[in-house]
């Protein structure tokens, strides 16, 4: 919060945000052979 100067609450919802792409990337990466996701996909 103090680097990017945002508030709590935005800060959260950032950090809520990067958790949910790490879970939908180490999922995603047990079934793709080659094909490209794109990470909006959440």
């Amino acid at each position: 919060m103090r680097e990017s100067g945002k508030p709590y609450k935005q800060a959260i919802g950032e950090l809520q945000k990067s958790v949910e792409t790490l879970q939908f990337a180490a999922e995603e990466s047990k079934r793709i052979y080659g094909e490209s996701v794109p990470m909006d996909a959440t």
